[in-house]
């Protein structure tokens, strides 16, 4: 600050920088309100998605085990190796506040019974609800990954913006 002439165009243009400084200074506060509220907002469907996916899990585990008692595990195993095609994971980009968060759309990860892959005639209804309780846990899985990036990458955004 020594080496500032005291002329009035140097206190109009520390004027502006001061002015620019302080509009900075209060878009980033307001970046880091919204960040904080999509924060709790996203916070609040993983919690859903979490205690889903365990009822779930726990419930597709249950499944499994009945199906292995009733047509051992040869014949279960062989179901897994049935599938033809690879659900088609999509994997796109989108926006909140300025961060980049992933956008995931899945294909083919329930599929009607004439698709699965496997002979309905030598399998039982067990297999059947077998197959169609772990679609639903992978379809689940893909969508906590979605909403657990989002939230991670925002946690990190507001992370910067406090540290600055």
């Amino acid at each position: 600050m020594a080496q500032v002439k005291p002329t009035r165009s140097e206190l109009i243009n520390l004027k502006k920088k001061i002015k620019l400084a302080q509009m900075g200074h209060d878009l980033l506060k307001r970046k880091k309100d919204g960040l904080v509220r999509e924060f709790f907002k996203i916070l609040e469907q993983v919690k859903k998605h979490r205690q889903f996916l365990v009822q779930n899990y726990r419930a597709s585990i249950s499944r499994l085990e009945v199906a292995r008692a009733l047509e051992g595990t040869s014949s279960i195993e062989s179901l897994s190796f049935a599938l033809k095609d690879e659900p088609d994971v999509l994997i796109q980009g989108r926006s909140i506040m300025g961060v980049k968060v992933p956008k995931i759309d899945t294909k083919f990860i329930r599929r009607p019974l004439l698709e699965r892959g496997y002979g309905i005639i030598g399998t039982s209804s067990y297999s059947d609800e077998l197959v169609e309780s772990w679609e639903g846990v992978l379809e689940m899985i893909v969508k906590s990954v979605e909403v657990e990036t989002a939230l991670k990458r925002i946690l990190f955004e507001i992370e910067k913006i406090f540290l600055k």
